[in-house]
Parts: structure tokens; C-alpha cells; sequence
């Protein structure tokens, strides 16, 4: 395939008209194809389709947001794969805005990536101050905090780490410490009083699919 063909397909695929999206409190500035973000993203095909005053003006601030989560985001919606070289933080702070931004797809394949690094490197636990954060910010049932404190009692149980890694966090969060504790009774009880041949929870035998969100048919589109 030529040059041109290249061009024209590209062209075909992002338009030609671009939006100018400021992130955070700096107003970090960048220069996006609104065709491709309106496909991609449902927040975007709202503000800047509709009668808002984005649509008119073609400028949409974020300024509650990183530019490190935002460019997860932008990674995604012009490659279609999450990048891996990126820290745990901004990665949990990438799936909050694809929550936010209504790209349910996006928040899935981040809990995918996430739960496929902490499965290869058996020395990693969750960080305690991301837990202390994720407490303070979402609720009990939310799947992002549900994936990290399930593999915070498997790394509890298996010896990873120790229960002062979370101490601080624990003291923040009685919330937290309630759960892990109740965890580790109920495995103990499993482990010693109905037989079991490993200690539960295995965590290896979940797949990421367990802390997935909903994906309607107009997401996919």
C-alpha cells in the first residue's frame, strides 16, 4: 500500500477536524480527532455532538483529571491496546476516567492488564498507599477496589507481604481492616475445617473477567 492510500485510510479512520482538549489544573494542551473520539468515547460524542457549548467552540477541559491517566486514554482510543509501562497509580487513576468518560470497554482491559502483571511478578503486592486512597475515593462494591483488596488477603494469606505493610492503611481505613480480617477467618476456617488441598482464596484461578463492568452493544459499537 502507497503513501496515499495510507493517508486516505487514516483520514477515513480519525477525520479531518480535531478538538482542542485541555487537562488539569495546568491546562495541559492537546490536539485530538474529534471523529475518532466521538466513536470512541460516549463523553466526548455528547459534548461535542450536542447542543453543549463544547460542540460549538470544539474545546473541552478535564481539569480534574492527569494527563499521565488521559494519556492511557488517548493511547487507547487510537491504538486500541492499554499501555503496560505504566505505573500502578496511573493506572487505577486511567480506569476512573474511562469510568467517567462512560468507555466501560477501557476499564475493563486496564483490571485486565493490572491482574496479568501482579500474576507474573509474584514478589508484587498492592501498594498500601494506593489502598488507603482507593478507600477514601470509591465504595465497597466498586470493582476496581473489589480487584486490589482481593489480592491484598491472597498476598496476606501466601506470605508475600506482612500485615504491617498495611498497618497505616488498616488505622485509615477501619473499613478495610474489617474486610481483610474477615477474609483470612473465613479462609482459615476453609483451610482447616473442610478439607481443602491449597489455602484459599487462589487468586490465579480468577480470571480478570470476575471485576469486569457491564459492556452494552452500543459500548462495543
Amino acid at each position: 500500500m502507497d503513501s496515499v492510500h495510507l493517508v486516505n485510510n487514516f483520514i477515513k479512520y480519525t477525520g479531518i477536524d480535531l478538538v482542542d482538549v485541555y487537562i488539569g489544573k495546568e491546562e495541559v494542551h492537546l490536539r485530538l480527532h474529534k471523529k475518532l473520539l466521538c466513536a470512541r468515547c460516549p463523553f466526548f460524542k455528547a459534548a461535542l455532538t450536542g447542543d453543549l457549548k463544547e460542540a460549538h467552540s470544539n474545546i473541552v477541559k478535564l481539569p480534574e483529571d492527569s494527563v499521565e491517566a488521559f494519556n492511557v486514554v488517548v493511547a487507547w482510543v487510537y491504538s486500541d491496546a492499554v499501555p503496560t509501562r505504566v505505573t500502578k497509580p496511573v493506572m487505577c487513576d486511567a480506569y476512573r476516567l474511562a469510568e467517567k468518560l462512560l468507555i466501560p470497554g477501557l476499564q475493563n482491559e486496564i483490571i485486565d492488564v493490572l491482574n496479568k502483571g501482579i500474576k507474573a511478578n509474584k514478589k508484587e503486592v498492592p501498594d498500601p498507599l494506593l489502598m488507603a486512597q482507593l478507600y477514601r475515593d470509591l465504595d465497597d462494591e466498586h470493582p476496581l477496589l473489589s480487584f486490589w483488596r482481593e489480592w491484598v488477603v491472597y498476598s496476606l494469606w501466601n506470605e508475600r507481604t506482612h500485615a504491617s505493610t498495611y498497618a497505616e492503611a488498616f488505622a485509615e481505613s477501619p473499613r478495610f481492616a474489617l474486610y481483610v480480617i474477615s477474609k483470612l477467618t473465613l479462609s482459615t476456617f476453609r483451610f482447616e475445617m473442610e478439607g481443602y488441598d491449597t489455602p484459599p482464596p487462589d487468586m490465579f484461578e480468577y480470571t480478570s473477567d470476575k471485576w469486569h463492568v457491564e459492556v452494552s452493544s452500543e459500548d462495543e459499537d
